[in-house]
């Protein structure tokens, strides 16, 4: 996931240090007459406002307008900027113009001057629309004879290299090849790899240009386009799916559709729209249908993501809708929507149009631009990334001098996602903006830790949590005590192979192992010492494809040689130097791997076959890699790219067998399986669907030994937890009734990153935002937040019927307990005097299972505000229908297990009353028991500060009664034989306001023998 850090980088495209080229624009032109229907005449052209004297002038003095247009290529490594007269190329590592070329005085005046820029899908030409419905096409060639020349630093020792700098960037030119005159106008238009798709406005059609500029132009009009639900309407924005001509377009009436080119198609038996040449295009309209819909609504521009099937369609009223691929083809069904508006606190009627939109290309976030309002970065299923609400509050905005955060004109990720370019709505600036981000990767959420771990990437640096770190369990949540290790990955790697594209953290937390463009390296937390290839050949022979993963002191790498393309899986031992002479075992593989996982010895291999491999890894002093079975997923897996993460774990059965479970995360659809072994020798998968819609998920062990496994997804909005998923028990039973038990939902304001479970936190990342004055430069950094979830399992707990937590227990009755896992079974005898009755309903049950589970986190300072906000929770919840002991009741059920904490108790329950309403107060103390009775309670336990607590709700309820005084004379006397000074101080304030004349304090006073 992705989340802004630091500021923003200036990018100027004036002045330029470059020469200046002047192109020759006047060598070809094509003309392209309009398709005329009856009775339309083309409209004359516009006359420029400019004469050549203005131009020549503003072009001699290098005065020229604003940025007006910009655009990347398909992989974001280069990206064109635009101004009215000239075009600059840019690359992006190190950043910065390579080429340059201005038009002359006569080009403008004739053709206009530029305004829409486009790339062809192999990086090889650009097309750029000029005012007066021009295509000038230019081709990116290399300046010299050699073809794939490039700039290098040369290698020193007396300065480091940025990330990806050390490969230098490409000696590229911009050619011009010609012009192409579209007297029909240019509405919108779209790259192929062989043509450019242009929409035109007079009449409405599509034409299809050759990149190769020959005259051999494919024309149909909107009117013969028979999937069209209105022939009258215009094409406003154009999109398309990613190596492939499936296109979306948006139209003036605000629908949007799906368009199916096929050349030379011929009796297909679909319903298409044929033009002369035998073309066919035909589509479906899958936004706007049924007609009628809201204006509000209507999609003005589109974008795809594959990696998740969802297509992205950006609305007039300023809301992102997302449709998914359905379970047929052809079928795009509505997913959810980003609420751009409710996040930002639109008014009623108010509404800001996207103009922009860009997906990362892992698929997991998307970037958001709108007209007048800072642009925002949201994940996949609906989680608001950056900025906050409170970010795009107009006084924090106008007090920058970053004009990208008053609007957006257009957005793109550079390559790696580490940055999201950003052209402000001001078209007469010459700058734009880079904005850095840090990353969370998905190959690192969904893997199981036996410790607690959060690895963050940056440019050039992880930041690394490990909960190894920090043992005081008795303190207090306080995010800033969560420290996070800054490893800096040495320039020699990350200078040739950015962007870092794997990571791997050993369970303990003390090594860390990255991969990036090449090559791999890993470093010792505790030495802090890297370990690299020593022979740089060997590290740039070889990419890591599928991941990474610890066994013991091996690191297993799935990988991918650069000459022949082999695909291999490459055992490293840690202590040896990196080295393939050192590789204790490869194994072939024939297709490359996608994913892989490693639980004890166990490990998951799958391949771009669909098919998964099971292997063996033997032990840490003799490793062994055997395969124990291979099956094929083709029931589950649609296409192997939509596979996210995998997940094995192994578990003992009673018969001293063992059974494997399988987490998959599928297209957001998270499954789980079990492998059978069939008398034939193969193998028979029976899975489940458990969830749909799910970015991350995470597996956590207990804090016990043992085999208790919590499973915790998260959807955008909400975590998902199951508990004890993975213990013993017959696997098709178990299996089915995982599938159909209940889960738990949490509800963090902040994305989440990590699991704490012997904490019982949800460890997560929130924006934020400052302001630099000096420079009035805004600063975006990461904040730490934490969640707590006990309170919400001991609830969930207690709500359960007796029957049903202990038949969930039976199984495991053995285990005292987990945290991450739920166990409801028990020692022997009975604890702290809990009967397995109650008097609200008999729900001995629950409560055993809440105290088996609470017991292990009692000695952390904030378990006692755990068991508050469990008694307040629950409280306001049940007060106003006034369900009291009836059946159904949870009140009475918590307040029964808080008992099992006399020490917490009384505290637990005055403090929650202090922060309710005392509207409330009678309902709960029917509940609990007399305030009075729970005073004296205090006092026979010592517990004076408490007592102190219940004086004050005394007194509210009865206020100026004789008992208050007459109890707080009997308190102030154990306090001052206690010597407790400062709670004295307190007792004398508290008389002194109940009673201003000073007579209450002067009686209690004398009462105690102490004079003034």
């Amino acid at each position: 996931m992705y989340w802004a850090t630091g500021s923003a980088r200036v990018l100027a495209v004036e002045p330029s240090l470059l020469k200046l080229d002047k192109a020759d624009e006047e060598e070809l032109e094509v003309v392209l007459p309009s398709h005329h229907e009856q009775q339309q005449q083309v409209h004359p052209q516009q006359q420029s406002q400019e004469t050549q004297a203005q131009i020549q002038s503003r072009i001699v003095k290098h005065v020229g307008s604003g940025i007006v247009g910009i655009a990347r290529n398909e992989q974001g490594s280069m990206w064109a900027t635009i101004t009215r007269e000239s075009v600059q190329l840019w690359v992006h590592r190190p950043i910065g113009v390579i080429s340059k070329v201005v038009r002359t005085p006569k080009s403008l005046l004739d053709h206009g001057g530029n305004e829409r820029i486009l790339w062809k899908p192999d990086s090889s030409m650009l097309v750029i629309v000029t005012d007066q419905s021009f295509l000038h096409l230019y081709k990116i060639a290399p300046s010299n004879d050699e073809a794939g020349a490039s700039y290098q630093f040369s290698n020193s020792k007396s300065y480091a290299m940025g990330p990806g700098e050390g490969v230098g960037f490409p000696d590229l030119s911009i050619k011009f090849k010609m012009t192409i005159k579209m007297e029909a106008g240019v509405s919108c238009l779209l790259s192929l790899e062989n043509e450019i798709v242009v929409a035109t406005l007079r009449p409405p059609a599509i034409q299809l240009i050759p990149w190769t500029g020959k005259v051999n132009v494919k024309t149909i009009l909107i009117r013969q386009l028979n999937f069209l639900l209105d022939k009258t309407v215009s094409i406003v924005s154009m999109a398309r799916f990613m190596r492939s001509t499936t296109q979306i377009w948006c139209t003036s009436d605000g629908k949007a559709y799906i368009a199916y080119y096929t050349p030379n198609l011929k009796d297909s038996g679909s319903p298409s729209s044929t033009n002369s040449e035998g073309e066919s295009w035909y589509g479906f309209c899958f936004h706007g249908n049924p007609e009628g819909f809201d204006q509000q609504d209507a999609g003005v521009i589109a974008a795809s993501n594959p990696s998740f099937n969802l297509l992205a369609i950006g609305t007039r009223g300023g809301d992102v809708r997302l449709y998914k691929s359905g379970e047929h083809s052809g079928q795009w069904l509505f997913s959810h929507k980003l609420a751009l508006k409710e996040s930002q606190g639109y008014s009623h009627g108010r509404t800001d149009r996207i103009v922009s939109l860009s997906w990362t290309s892992d698929g997991h976030a998307l970037a958001v631009g709108q007209e007048n309002r800072c642009p925002s970065v949201w994940s996949v299923y609906g989680a608001k990334l950056f900025p906050t609400g409170s970010h795009d509050l107009p006084s924090l905005r106008y007090a920058t001098d970053d004009p990208y955060l008053l609007g957006t004109r257009h957005l793109f990720w550079a390559a790696g996602n580490m940055d999201l370019m950003v052209l402000g709505k001001d078209d007469s600036s010459l700058f734009y903006y880079a904005l850095p981000f840090a990353r969370a990767l998905a190959s690192v959420q969904n893997q199981l830790t036996s410790a607690p771990q959060g690895l963050l990437h940056l440019n050039d640096r992880v930041l690394v949590y490990s909960e190894g770190h920090r043992r005081d369990v008795a303190s207090t949540i306080n995010p800033d005590t969560f420290v996070w290790n800054n490893v800096m990955v040495p320039p020699v790697y990350t200078s040739d192979n950015w962007p870092i594209r794997y990571s791997s953290l050993t369970p303990d937390g003390r090594y860390l192992a990255v991969a990036g463009r090449r090559g791999l390296a890993h470093f010792n937390l505790h030495t802090c010492r890297w370990k690299l290839f020593g022979n740089w050949q060997q590290e740039q022979s070889f990419r890591v494809q599928g991941g990474m993963a610890w066994f013991k002191n091996i690191l297993i790498v799935g990988c991918e040689t650069v000459a022949d393309h082999r695909t291999e899986l490459r055992l490293y031992p840690r202590e040896a130097n990196l080295d393939n002479n050192d590789v204790v075992f490869t194994e072939q593989f024939e297709h490359r791997i996608t994913q892989l996982s490693v639980w004890k010895s166990s490990l998951l291999v799958y391949t771009a076959n669909n098919t998964l491999y099971c292997y063996s890894l033997g032990s840490a002093k003799m490793i062994n890699l055997e395969l124990v079975w291979k099956t094929s997923l083709q029931d589950i897996v649609e296409s192997p790219s939509l596979l996210k993460s995998i997940s094995i774990l192994t578990a003992d059965q009673p018969d001293g067998t063992k059974s494997t479970h399988i987490t998959l995360l599928v297209d957001g659809r998270m499954y789980f399986l079990r492998p059978e072994f069939l008398p034939d020798g193969n193998i028979r998968l029976s899975f489940r669907q458990i969830s749909n819609n799910i970015e991350y998920y995470w597996i956590t062990r207990s804090t016990s030994d043992v085999a208790d496994y919590s499973l915790w997804a998260f959807n955008g909005q909400k975590m998902k937890m199951w508990w004890n998923v993975f213990g013993p028990g017959d696997s098709e039973r178990s299996l089915v009734n995982f599938v159909k038990s209940d889960y738990l939902e949490l509800t963090p304001e902040f994305y989440p990153l990590a699991i704490l479970p012997e904490r019982g936190i949800i460890l997560g990342l929130e924006p934020e935002i400052s302001v630099h004055k000096p420079r009035a430069m805004a600063l975006f950094k990461i904040g730490t937040k934490t969640h707590l979830f006990l309170q919400t399992i001991l609830r969930h707990l207690l709500a359960q019927p007796a029957s049903r937590v202990l038949s969930s227990s039976s199984s495991s009755s053995e285990h005292a307990g987990a945290a991450g896992g739920v166990v409801g079974g028990h020692e022997g005898g009975s604890t702290r005097g809990m009967s397995h009755r109650s008097s609200s309903g008999g729900n001995g049950g629950g409560e055993w299972a809440a105290y088996h589970f609470a017991k292990h986190y009692q000695e952390l300072g904030y378990f006692g505000h755990a068991l508050e906000m469990l008694l307040h929770n629950v409280l306001e919840d049940e007060a106003e229908s006034e369900i009291g002991f009836d059946e159904g009741a949870v009140l009475p059920k918590v307040v029964q297990f808080l008992q099992q904490f006399p020490t917490l108790f009384l505290e637990v329950v005055v403090s929650c009353a202090r922060k309710t309403e005392v509207a409330l107060w009678e309902y709960l103390f029917t509940i609990v028991g007399n305030p009075k009775d729970l005073f004296e309670q205090c006092l026979a336990s010592d517990q004076l500060k408490t007592a102190t607590s219940y004086l004050l709700i005394l007194h509210t309820l009865e206020p100026l009664q004789h008992t208050t005084s007459q109890d707080t004379v009997r308190l102030l006397e154990r306090t001052l034989q206690a010597q407790d000074y400062e709670l004295c101080k307190e007792l004398v304030r508290f008389l002194n306001s109940i009673d201003t004349t000073g007579a209450t304090l002067q009686q209690a006073l004398s009462m105690v023998s102490v004079s003034i």
